[in-house]
Order: C-alpha cells, then sequence, then structure tokens
C-alpha cells in the first residue's frame, strides 16, 4: 500500500509540472521591449567589478534595432520583427572599438550574439538568447530603462527643430504636453492646437498627429516645422540638463524638448 501511495504522488507531481509547462504563456517579441542586464554567457556568470559598467542588451521591437553595451564598448545591431515568436536572428552586431583592460567578457559577447537564432523565457524576470540547436548563450534579467516615457508627464518646451531653435514672436513658446496614463498628447505651437495619440516601448516612439486647429496665421513656420517632423519621429532618449530628444529611423536628431 505504502509503494502505491508513492508512486501516485510522484505521479501527480510530475503530471502537475507538465500542466504547469503547458500552460505557461510562450514569449513573444513585445516581451523582449526594454533593457537588459547581461548575466550569464555560455554558461559563465558575468562579474563586474568596480566602476565597470554592467553589460546589457536594448531592444526596440518596434523599429527592430538592438543596442547595448559590452561593459566596455557599445553594442548595435538589428533584427527582423516579422519572424514567428521565439525566434530572433541579430545578423551583423557591430560595435565600438575602444581598447579596455580585459576584452575577453566582450569577445565573449559579441560571439553569441553571432550565434543566437531563439530566445525563450528563463525564470522571473529573466530571458534566456539560445543557439540554432536550442542550448542556451546569454541569459538577460530585466533591467531599469534609462529612460520612462512616465517621465514624459506634463508639459514641456519645444526648443528645437531638425537642429534649429524654435523662435516665436512676442516671446511665445512652442510647447508639447503628453497625458500618460491615456497615451495622448497636445501641442500648441504658437498659432494652432495639435493633438493625438503616441506609442512607446524601450527606446522607440510613434506619434500618431490626428487632430489640429485651422486657425490661419501671419508666421506658420513653426507650426509647419513641428507637422513635418512629429510623423518621422522613431525613437527618443536623454540629452543631458533634463532634455530630451526624439529621434528619425536614420538617428537624426529631429525635436528636443525642455521643461
Amino acid at each position: 500500500m505504502m509503494k502505491i501511495k508513492l508512486y501516485c504522488a510522484a505521479f501527480g507531481a510530475v503530471m502537475a509540472l507538465f500542466t504547469s509547462c503547458s500552460t505557461s504563456k510562450p514569449m513573444v517579441l513585445n516581451d523582449l521591449s526594454g533593457k537588459w542586464d547581461i548575466v550569464a554567457v555560455d554558461g559563465k556568470k558575468v562579474a563586474v567589478s568596480n566602476g565597470v559598467e554592467t553589460p546589457y542588451l536594448g531592444f526596440d521591437v518596434v523599429n527592430g534595432n538592438l543596442t547595448g553595451s559590452t561593459g566596455c564598448n557599445n553594442i548595435m545591431g538589428s533584427f527582423a520583427t516579422t519572424l514567428p515568436a521565439g525566434n530572433i536572428d541579430f545578423g551583423k552586431v557591430a560595435s565600438t572599438r575602444m581598447a579596455c583592460p580585459d576584452m575577453t567578457l566582450e569577445q565573449d559577447i559579441l560571439r553569441a550574439l553571432g550565434n543566437v537564432k531563439s530566445y525563450k523565457g528563463a525564470g522571473a524576470g529573466k530571458v534566456e538568447l539560445c543557439a540554432a540547436s536550442g542550448s542556451g548563450l546569454i541569459v538577460l534579467r530585466k533591467a531599469e530603462a534609462d529612460l520612462s516615457v512616465k517621465e514624459l508627464a506634463g508639459t514641456w518646451n519645444i526648443i528645437e527643430i531638425s537642429d534649429k531653435p524654435v523662435s516665436l514672436p512676442e516671446g511665445g513658446q512652442c510647447e508639447i504636453t503628453f497625458n500618460i496614463p491615456d497615451n495622448t498628447f497636445s501641442c500648441s505651437t504658437g498659432c494652432n492646437i495639435l493633438g493625438g495619440s503616441f506609442q512607446s516601448g524601450y527606446t522607440d516612439f510613434r506619434f500618431d498627429l490626428a487632430t489640429a486647429t485651422l486657425m490661419s496665421c501671419p508666421d506658420m513656420s513653426v507650426e509647419d516645422a513641428v507637422k513635418s517632423v512629429l510623423p518621422r519621429i522613431t525613437s527618443f532618449g536623454k540629452l543631458g540638463d533634463g532634455r530630451i530628444g526624439f529621434y528619425s529611423s536614420d538617428n537624426a536628431l529631429l525635436m528636443v524638448i525642455s521643461h
């Protein structure tokens, strides 16, 4: 009787395990969005000494851009956003070429990235990048983003458009207001009020200009410039001194805002 009870208990535990795995939600590309610390490469835990930047990867799943750092040099690459869930291919990954005291970790990271073909969950807050064979190459842990869209909440002055200072007559200001809970924005151009919605992930950012008042003004140049750049913006980031920059798909700085 004791053997039967033990067998039943063991069988029940195995079935529970299989049930848990079969009902777990598989990862999709959007789950990779954001910044991830690299915590292991080729099965070896990453140890970072004091004063050295933690290596990380950043996934812009809207534009298919890969960014990051090896702890020494910066990483740049791209990936297709149309592959089936669980599949990813970085193609050719490039990096800056600054010489560092120990390049071993950097070389291991870049070599591993060149072999990545898939991704899967690896426990709470972790992701594993895998080779075509399914073997694990890089383990990532979710990190806090350098810039959260929540930091955009409120009203900002638009101070530059396409590298040109924004100047309105009689000391007027061109302002943009972000309403974070419902992902909408409004923009006062010194003439009309523009409005619409926005989408944001890690570094990716998209404006959807939907409405505008139709008042005719003596000088429409600032308004025309704003209308021109908003649809071209694909990403954003910190510039320093509290300023935020918005960029095109080819990394041209299109708009700068400041409090």
